[in-house]
């Protein structure tokens, strides 16, 4: 047997937790009663109105009625409350529940309901308190809390349709499919799509999508989809921003900058014309060489021609001519390496990028992934150890830039191996729609992932409890 002792306040629930080592813990809830009566909130009844969907949308009216429970010891008749919020997305037209008598530990729904309307333009999840005063026939009188949540929809592009290719003088058709991410419906969805860019006429420029239900998508279909027209005198390459905003009831809006190229973006180098264009800084490494290559018969390398990579290289680069991407191209190469590890990354070379001419660089990380961290500084992922295989690797781009890559080699003053070999380079284009950056407004849109810890078994736990998560790309987190 146990006695705590515990000072309440109000007469409400109060919930009982016992743990013991090496066993699930055991949940109660333990009703304390009050000297008289005590009539407070215990939960919504019913709530009925705007789209009679389940959920509370902006700009809707609803009816809604609620429980009370008398926590005392003594009966309260003739029990009304007062239904109150000082929250301004919410306004209560009829404030009053008539409850009639709530027998002392007994549960009672209100006989009527209150009604209110939702504002305009309320984000998804926003929480409006609420407070109920009851009073009693002997006007006593007491106050309780509860929260009213709304739901809007979130949009997201989930894909866009169009060709793979567009170029000068082309007529193409764009069809986005939404998805909504929010926990409520959006209703009427009204698209345009418009554009500040010379190049580019937006012949069909309005859309209408119907509704999204949360969790749903909607497809702008091909036989309702947006018709572009690129002027013949397009230079190529070209950028193009097109903005699409998304009207729906309840004031809620959503708009989308979506930016696609005309004209395919390529670079190509396989190291058989002599590397024009290329150039290189810091300690000297950096040659072409026929020692090892992809194709035949020459590759880039970090190394000497007999024997071993030469010992305290310090930010060796090889760099490659200028080069115009964008966001979703796509470079790839193939590598071949022996380089010091010991599982340490003593020595290791890494892939860069620059977007101010070569002034200042920082690291790019391939799809596939490096193998260890640098052990000196920076102490940032490299390519070390054995891949004595021609292995090929991918970087996709986010930005839309002119930019110089780089790949680093650093070495210290100990160990050396054979080196680093890179061949076939390639830049392409991804498919002419290739970008979508996100600005909604009422709601805002939030790109996270939420992740939540479920009681562990045993609890209490021994000594330490061991957390393990993967991603599926380097990265932070």
């Amino acid at each position: 047997n146990a006695t705590i002792s515990y000072n309440i306040t109000d007469p409400s629930p109060v919930y009982l937790t016992v743990y013991a080592h090496d066993h699930f813990y055991y949940l109660d809830t333990v009703n304390i009663a009050s000297s008289g009566s005590y009539v407070t909130f215990t939960g919504i009844n019913s709530i009925n109105g705007g789209h009679n969907n389940g959920e509370i949308n902006a700009a809707c009216s609803y009816q809604i009625s609620v429980e009370v429970a008398n926590f005392g010891n003594q009966n309260a008749g003739n029990v009304k409350g007062i239904l109150t919020s000082n929250d301004p997305n919410i306004s209560i037209n009829q404030d009053t529940l008539l409850f009639g008598n709530v027998n002392a530990n007994d549960t009672v729904a209100s006989t009527n309901s209150c009604q209110f309307s939702i504002a305009n333009g309320v984000e998804d999840n926003y929480s409006i308190p609420v407070t109920l005063t009851c009073f009693d026939q002997n006007d006593s009188n007491w106050t309780s809390n509860f929260s009213i949540i709304v739901n809007s929809p979130q949009l997201s592009i989930y894909t866009i349709g169009g060709p793979d290719e567009i170029h000068a003088g082309d007529n193409f058709y764009l069809w986005p499919r939404l998805e909504n991410l929010g926990s409520g419906s959006g209703y009427n969805l009204d698209l345009t799509l418009r554009t500040t860019d010379n190049y580019v006429t937006v012949i069909d420029s309005t859309e209408s999508g119907g509704s999204i239900q949360p969790g749903g998508l909607v497809w702008i279909g091909q036989d309702s989809a947006f018709n572009l027209q690129i002027s013949a005198g397009c230079p190529e390459p070209h950028w193009v921003d097109v903005e699409l905003e998304v009207l729906m009831d309840g004031g809620m809006q959503f708009v989308d900058t979506i930016t696609f190229s005309i004209g395919q973006i390529a670079f190509m180098e396989d190291f058989e014309s002599g590397g024009t264009g290329w150039t290189y800084s810091g300690s000297s490494c950096w040659h072409l060489t026929s020692r090892k290559y992809h194709s035949s018969n020459h590759s880039m390398f970090s190394g000497n021609e007999s024997g071993d990579y030469s010992p305290n290289l310090s930010e060796a680069r090889a760099i490659t001519p200028t080069l115009q991407v964008g966001p979703g191209d796509t470079m790839s190469f193939w590598h071949w390496y022996e380089i010091e590890d010991d599982g340490q990354g003593w020595d290791g070379c890494r892939i860069e990028i620059s977007t101010d001419g070569g002034s200042s660089w920082n690291a790019l990380y391939p799809l596939e992934g490096y193998d260890n961290n640098w052990y000196y500084n920076p102490a940032d992922s490299i390519y070390t150890g054995n891949q004595t295989a021609w292995e090929q690797n991918h970087v996709v781009f986010d930005i839309q830039e002119e930019v110089k890559i780089c790949w680093r080699f650093d070495t210290d003053g100990y160990v050396e191996f054979e080196g680093y070999y890179f061949d076939d380079v390639m830049v392409t284009g991804g498919t002419g729609f290739n970008s979508v950056e996100e600005e909604q407004q009422n709601p805002p849109v939030i790109n996270s992932y939420q992740f939540s810890l479920q009681p562990v078994f045993p609890n209490p736990i021994a000594s330490k409890a061991i957390i393990a998560y993967s991603v599926g790309a380097e990265g932070p987190v």
